[in-house]
Formats: C-alpha cells, sequence, structure tokens
C-alpha cells in the first residue's frame, strides 16, 4: 500500500493540489500539521483515500476539529498513532517529540513536519521523516516544497518536490 505524507502547508491552495494530483495513486493520506486555515480541509477532502491530519502549531484550534468531523477527516490534536497494513505509524508535528517516539522502537515509521527542511532517517528499526514544507514557505535555505511516499510492502520512503 502507498501512503502520502504532506505537512506545513500553510495555506498554499496551489500547491496541494499540485501534490493532490501526485498522490493520487495513494491509499491514505497522513498531514502532519500546519495545514492553517480550515477552509483547506475543504481542498484536503479532495483526496479519494483516508485521511489523518495533526494539528500543528499554526491555525484554528476551535474551527479545523469541528470541519474535520463534519468532512470525516481524521483529526488528532498533537499525536497520532495509526495501524495501517500491518505497519505501527506513529505522526507528530514537532521534531523533538517524532525523535523520541521513533527511539521507543515502537514503530515502522514515525512522520512529522514544523522544520519544512524533508529529512529521513533511521532509529533502530524505525524509519523517521520529514516530509518537508508543501508550501515552499522559507523557514531556512530550503524553499522547495516537498512531499514524501511511503510504500508499506517494501518500506521504501520517497521524498519528492514539487
Amino acid at each position: 500500500m502507498k501512503i502520502a505524507i504532506i505537512s506545513d502547508t500553510h495555506d498554499n491552495i496551489p500547491n496541494l493540489r499540485k501534490a493532490l494530483e501526485l498522490i493520487k495513486d495513494s491509499e491514505v493520506l497522513i498531514h502532519c500539521g500546519d495545514l492553517c486555515g480550515p477552509f483547506m480541509l475543504d481542498e484536503l477532502k479532495k483526496f479519494q483515500g483516508e485521511i489523518h491530519l495533526i494539528f500543528g502549531n499554526i491555525g484554528d484550534p476551535y474551527l479545523t476539529p469541528i470541519r474535520a468531523e463534519k468532512l470525516d477527516i481524521n483529526f488528532y490534536r498533537n499525536f497520532a498513532e495509526l495501524n495501517i497494513d500491518s505497519k505501527k505509524i506513529a505522526a507528530a508535528h514537532f521534531p523533538e517529540i517524532a525523535k523520541a517516539v521513533a527511539e521507543s522502537n515502537r514503530y515502522d515509521l514515525v512522520c512529522y513536519g514544523h522544520t519544512h527542511i524533508p529529512e529521513k532517517t533511521k532509529i533502530n528499526k524505525t524509519q523517521l521523516l520529514n516530509p518537508g514544507t508543501l508550501s515552499g514557505r522559507k523557514l531556512s535555505k530550503q524553499v522547495t516544497s516537498s512531499f514524501a511516499t511511503y510504500n508499506t510492502e517494501t518500506d521504501e520512503i520517497e521524498i519528492l518536490e514539487i
């Protein structure tokens, strides 16, 4: 099974639309936070598969969960534990939390965002992944828009740029 992982969309509708076109063969979408405005959920819902969303540190903490529920989007405030295709997957927004979770060695994949820098590493048996920012918003030297895919059958991660 193919899982798409995105993060830090920061209200960038054109880039979200581009990413959704590129991941249409994925069955599950994980968003690692900073979607921002609740109106972005309407765009996110155009993904045809199962959607899991972490809040992050920027956005509307009151309207986002209400809108997500109405759109049948799985919303987890700060942390998600998922079992997908026999893989244990965790998602958080902040790298410090994700790294600590990965060090527990309880998961196959731990995803996070926040830094806007794509990165994949391995801690013991756990793959730790930041798909980068979908918005392309510069917080560091990284200015490209990126996302990732994870293949549950091969355990391969691919980081892709828009």
